[in-house]
């Protein structure tokens, strides 16, 4: 769940997002920030490679409707989520804000998992810092978790209506 927009969904103007929406970056930390969008540009490519990345992805209106980095940013970043949610791999739903709060109060995570034998992990990136788990109790919590928040989600259509609005809107 997030309230920006997932990471595998990145473009040239998000990465501005990106940089736009750190907290507190000074020229020192810089390397804080161009490393995430580093990892982000590697994992949007493998969204499109032969044996593709699967990504269900559960987000905020807030994601969609936050306006980071001027209009054009603002736009690009809609657009980009317009063409991927035609992926077969992609899954992406959006919580409307008349759904309420519940469970979207928790902050942005993410779940890893593989094919192959390997277990999930599951990541959280706060302002103290990333934190990984693989707990398997916290990753039944973690999992419980994002499939509450995908039962009070729109659907596929539902969210790519929203996400059309938004972007007809800026």
């Amino acid at each position: 769940m997030c309230t920006k927009p997932p990471a595998p969904r990145r473009t040239r103007t998000a990465d501005q997002w990106t940089r736009a929406a750190a907290p507190g970056t000074s020229r020192r930390r810089t390397t804080a920030v161009d490393r995430p969008v580093e990892v982000r540009s590697i994992r949007q490519r493998r969204l499109h490679e032969p044996k593709p990345l699967f990504v269900e992805a559960v987000i905020t209106q807030a994601a969609i409707t936050f306006e980071v980095g001027g209009p054009e940013a603002h736009r690009e970043l809609l657009d980009h989520l317009l063409k991927i949610t035609t992926l077969p791999n992609v899954d992406l739903h959006v919580i409307p804000y008349k759904s309420g709060a519940g469970g979207t109060h928790t902050g942005a995570f993410s779940v890893f998992s593989y094919d192959d034998n390997e277990p999930d992990v599951a990541f959280s990136d706060g302002v103290s810092g990333s934190v990984f788990m693989n707990d398997p109790r916290d990753l039944v919590r973690v999992n419980r978790l994002f499939k509450n928040l995908r039962n009070v989600a729109l659907s596929a259509e539902e969210t790519r209506e929203l996400i059309k609005i938004e972007r007809d809107r800026t």
